[in-house]
């Protein structure tokens, strides 16, 4: 029974750690729930693991010789019943958290606004730069490959001569 308040303890503390972190990235929220869902399934299942073991253990003849001891089942409802006043608890420290954290998340994106849109005004004037920069060569490129094609398309209708004048083939 303690292994199981245990798991129990230590699933609330990671999901609080993780719903702190969710707060600071909303998108991070549906990631949030699956880990929930999975931690609350992990403590179901350690439960039924739990009674499977005392069902063997009363079943095998070492089991018989123990004193009886109060049932499993009774404290398993106790646990469980207590498991939606936990999550709800849980949920409330969560939105609670994010409530808090949401100030100085709308803070933080307001003080980084001007450092982004100066990062924006820096990259598009180091593009025209390179753009005004390459022009010049880019024009010559485009010249010079005009050049040789006209050249290639001199050559291949020379080609195209020569092959006629040899005549048809065997």
């Amino acid at each position: 029974m303690e292994l199981r308040t245990a798991t129990l303890v230590l699933a609330l503390a990671l999901l609080s750690l993780a719903g702190t972190r969710a707060a600071l990235a909303p998108a991070q929220a549906p990631r949030l729930h699956r880990l929930r869902d999975a931690a609350w399934g992990a403590v179901a299942r350690a439960g039924a693991a739990l009674k499977e073991a005392e069902r063997m253990l009363e079943m095998s003849p070492l089991g018989q010789g123990l004193p009886a001891r109060p049932p499993l089942d009774a404290a398993l409802a106790r646990l469980e019943a207590a498991l939606p006043k936990a999550q709800q608890a849980y949920e409330a420290a969560e939105a609670a958290a994010a409530e808090v954290l949401e100030g100085p998340r709308q803070a933080l994106e307001q003080a980084l606004e001007p450092l982004r849109h100066r990062g924006q005004v820096q990259v598009s004037a180091l593009v025209q730069g390179l753009r005004e920069a390459l022009e010049p060569t880019v024009e010559q490129v485009l010249e010079q490959v005009d050049g040789l094609g006209l050249d290639l398309a001199a050559v291949l209708e020379a080609l195209g001569e020569q092959l006629a004048a040899l005549g048809p083939g065997p």
